[in-house]
């Protein structure tokens, strides 16, 4: 009796380590996003911590958001352009203080610079 109550225990404790680290979902919120950069979420829309650029005129994705943007947003006073190959293809354009929490059709994970536009 004392062997089970012992496993029980043990058991019991092992589902609320495991509970406790899966248990909550990576909150959403676009205001992680800090006034005056443009920012890349990997994961749509605007779940985790987002990747913070300032406000570049022209610059490659960092390694780890190139072909992964899932949503994004701007928070300058200029309208940005996110681009798939280099230049040669706008892929979505936001306005200033504009944010997309899910890409358009066709452009999910494509995009791998941002720069200044229009």
């Amino acid at each position: 009796m004392k062997s089970t109550t012992v496993k029980l225990a043990c058991a019991m404790a092992i589902a609320t380590v495991v509970a406790a680290t899966i248990g909550s979902p990576a909150h959403a919120d676009l205001n992680d996003c800090p006034s005056g950069n443009v920012c890349i979420w990997v994961d749509g829309p605007f779940v985790g911590a987002p990747t913070t650029y300032g406000a570049p005129n022209f610059r490659n994705l960092n390694a780890g958001d190139l072909d992964q943007v899932s949503s994004w947003a701007n928070k300058t006073s200029s309208t940005y352009c996110l681009y798939d190959n280099g230049s040669s293809n706008v892929l979505d354009v936001l306005g200033r203080e504009e944010s997309r929490g899910a890409m358009r059709p066709g452009t999910n994970d494509k995009a791998d610079a941002i720069g200044r536009c229009g």
